[in-house]
């Protein structure tokens, strides 16, 4: 039986992510890069890549201590639609 519990975390930028922690793009960098590389390249995840897949958000939630805020998640997803 596959795991549902991703279901609640979008895809979202390493852009993103930096402004829901409140740090640089470059510390994003650097958690993604190096600091949990290991684990996230298990849930598919290299340097390069632009967008951050629901299981890597969803590690990322757990391990930095990001408090889910449904609404900031819905506002992100709003201004996407709007700027298409």
């Amino acid at each position: 039986m596959e795991n549902n519990s991703d279901n609640r975390y979008r895809c979202i930028t390493k852009g993103e992510l930096a402004k829901l922690c409140g740090v640089s793009a470059t510390t994003v960098r650097t958690w993604l890069n190096i600091r949990y590389y290991p684990e996230l390249k298990k849930l598919g995840y290299f340097p390069r890549q632009k967008i951050l897949l629901p299981p890597q958000v969803r590690f990322l939630v757990d391990k930095l201590v990001i408090i889910e805020d449904d609404s900031w998640l819905k506002e992100q997803g709003e201004e996407r639609e709007e700027s298409k």
